[in-house]
């Protein structure tokens, strides 16, 4: 069970992309997050806030699901989140993810098999 400063920090997150307070980076700012060493630019209650409004953008209703879960990762010179969404029925192909670029911001769309 999370505690409260935690639930705190991601409403805060979340407020803070919802309302344009966090500032991504431009795609041509250079990037500091190349490697597995490095630290991720964001911190992961960022990037879980920056994926439950790209999928809520996209129609997908968020009560269906159970709560996401972000890994970070790097790979051929990015780094970025990968945040699952796992459905709350056990159906075959009920969940999906959202990749959050950690230099730029960009989300991209995961759906389920």
């Amino acid at each position: 069970m999370p505690d409260v400063i935690s639930v705190t920090f991601a409403i805060l997150a979340f407020a803070e992309v919802e309302r344009g307070w966090y500032a991504c980076p431009s795609a041509d700012a250079p990037s500091r997050c190349t490697s597995r060493a490095a630290a991720s630019c964001m911190p992961g209650e960022q990037a879980l806030a920056i994926a439950s409004s790209e999928a809520r953008r996209l129609g997908i209703d968020l009560a269906d699901y159970r709560a996401p879960r972000a890994d970070y990762g790097c790979g051929d010179g990015r780094c970025s989140w990968s945040v699952h969404f796992p459905g709350r029925s056990l159906a075959i192909g009920h969940f999906f993810g959202v990749d959050v670029d950690d230099a730029t911001c960009a989300s991209t769309l995961d759906p389920g098999l």
